[in-house]
């Protein structure tokens, strides 16, 4: 399962169930990195609801849209070439079947 995601919490589950995961400022998360990325999100959780900071995350940047979209162009180009592996796999078993008296 490929999922992009701001929900760093869903995002964990995802990778914990095998998935991958994307944020749309183009970060993957990965088995070694989500644990600190959970705690950061805690933290600054933590420090918003005691007023020690306020607001959101900085704007988006074009690095950030560049990275985002290098990212997803590599998630479908793996998607894209598993599909096409598939098809050939159950074409190829689809020939020998027939083909068996």
């Amino acid at each position: 399962m490929r999922r992009v995601t701001a929900d760093v919490p869903l995002a964990a589950q995802i990778i914990a169930n095998g998935g991958e995961a994307l944020n749309p400022r183009g970060e993957r998360y990965s088995p070694d990195t989500i644990r600190s990325v959970l705690t950061m999100c805690d933290f600054t959780d933590t420090m918003r609801a005691s007023g020690h900071i306020g607001g959101g995350p900085p704007p988006l940047t074009q690095a950030d849209r560049n990275a985002f979209a290098s990212h997803l162009d590599k998630w479908l180009a793996r998607s894209t070439k598993r599909q096409r592996l598939r098809t050939a796999s159950s074409q190829s078993s689809a020939r020998c079947e027939s083909n068996v008296p």
